[in-house]
């Protein structure tokens, strides 16, 4: 019989009923998981496994994953960028700058044009966005008020628009109209797009939202650009129910990396 995950915050409390199951392959990886790693509170909170650039994913990243806690910005660009590597001939091509760095450069206090500056260095050193021209999707991960919402670049219609598991908060499409500044300046300086392109900003009605005190805002967005990048987009096929089976998959899927390593 397949685990069932629930937001609790030890191990032994894991096994509980939610909407779907983990089955399989999945389902033994991270049973494995936590039948060793103690509690979210526990020592050591041990380095599962490391990137190049010297960011790791803990102990504390997987279980938070599990029991409905806060995903950091490090999950969340791993989580991507393995997103990234299951695209292929269905899918548009799209890529997402580094959540850490399009934070700091966002809490910057200095001018748009710095910023914008700052954001192309971060495209020229990254060879996967050297040719932001020939994307569809360019998604930014922005983090405001403890809450993680989406800003895509539609390159094709020229647009912008923010997809917000919150979109009744007002901090956060500020957070968003803020970014759209600096974004517009980006893609000027860039000088790969229509000298004419406005950029307009929306703000998207229909994305799935976030039940109240839910902490699966970061679920929410690796699930929007999951859908969005997809050639033929299947509509928001999902809903809060579930968001714990996701956290399961996600931690599966991080788990096994490490496990390949």
């Amino acid at each position: 019989m397949s685990t069932q995950y629930v937001g609790n915050r030890g191990a032994s409390h894991y096994k509980v009923g939610v909407q779907g199951e983990l089955k399989g392959k999945h389902n033994a990886i991270v049973e494995s998981f936590i039948q060793t790693c103690g509690s979210v509170d526990s020592e050591p909170d041990y380095e599962i496994f490391g990137f190049a650039n010297g960011l790791v994913i803990r102990k504390s990243h997987i279980l938070n994953l599990l029991t409905g806690g806060m995903t950091e910005d490090t999950v969340i660009d791993r989580l991507i960028s393995l997103l990234k590597m299951k695209t292929g001939n269905t899918f548009h091509k799209w890529v997402c700058f580094p959540t850490i760095m399009v934070n700091h450069i966002h809490g910057m206090s200095c001018s748009t044009e710095e910023k914008a500056a700052k954001l192309l260095e971060c495209a020229y050193e990254n060879k996967d966005l050297e040719t932001l021209q020939q994307n569809k999707w360019l998604f930014f991960v922005l983090h405001s008020r403890n809450h993680w919402h989406l800003f895509a670049v539609d390159t094709e219609n020229q647009l912008l628009v923010s997809y917000n598991s919150l979109k009744s908060g007002a901090f956060h499409k500020a957070s968003a109209r803020k970014w759209a500044t600096t974004v517009r300046r980006m893609l000027k300086e860039y000088r790969a797009f229509p000298d004419d392109a406005k950029w307009e900003l929306q703000f998207d009605s229909t994305c799935p939202q976030q039940a109240s005190g839910s902490l699966n805002y970061a679920i929410y967005v690796v699930k929007y650009i999951e859908a969005l990048i997809r050639m033929k987009f299947p509509g928001w096929t999902f809903d809060e129910d579930d968001c714990n089976l996701f956290r399961a998959r996600f931690a599966a899927m991080l788990l096994q990396v490490k496990n390949r390593s």
